[in-house]
């Protein structure tokens, strides 16, 4: 993996400089099938990447119990029909099925999602939010 990355970045690299060079007719030297197993490469690259860094993401709900031997002591317990849940990690295609983890209960009034570790959603990810945020809608929960 570590290979074809390296590969990619330099062939990127050797693009940008042939384009900035204005070398752009030279590509008629270059066989077909380079030129289209270098696009596919780059495809693969890009959805591999992704998918990598997604699997980083994680949905993680807070507990509703207080524990006396914590060393939290900061923090206070949760009426029961407030649910909190913490995403954390960037928001791409590939962790979409991981908001099928929050969980809307019948005595929910108010979800809360906190997203302060998110740095970069896709479209894919928004609209799995807003899937959630219609289920919600249909149940008694706040906003």
């Amino acid at each position: 993996m570590s290979g074809l990355v390296a590969a990619t970045i330099i062939a990127g690299v050797l693009l940008i400089v042939m384009g900035v060079m204005r070398l752009g007719t030279l590509i008629r030297f270059v066989p077909h099938t380079i030129t289209t197993g270098f696009t596919a490469g780059m495809v693969v690259t890009i959805v591999l990447f992704m998918k990598m860094v997604s699997q980083e993401t994680e949905v993680r709900g807070w507990r509703y119990c207080c524990d006396e031997d914590s060393e939290v002591t900061h923090l206070r317990e949760l009426p029961r029909a407030v649910r909190v849940y913490e995403i954390n990690g960037p928001m791409f295609f590939g962790m979409t099925d991981q908001l099928n983890d929050i969980s809307v209960k019948d005595f929910t009034r108010v979800l809360i999602i906190r997203m302060r570790g998110v740095p970069s959603l896709d479209s894919s990810a928004m609209h799995a939010l807003e899937d959630l945020l219609d289920s919600a809608a249909s149940g008694a929960c706040s906003w």
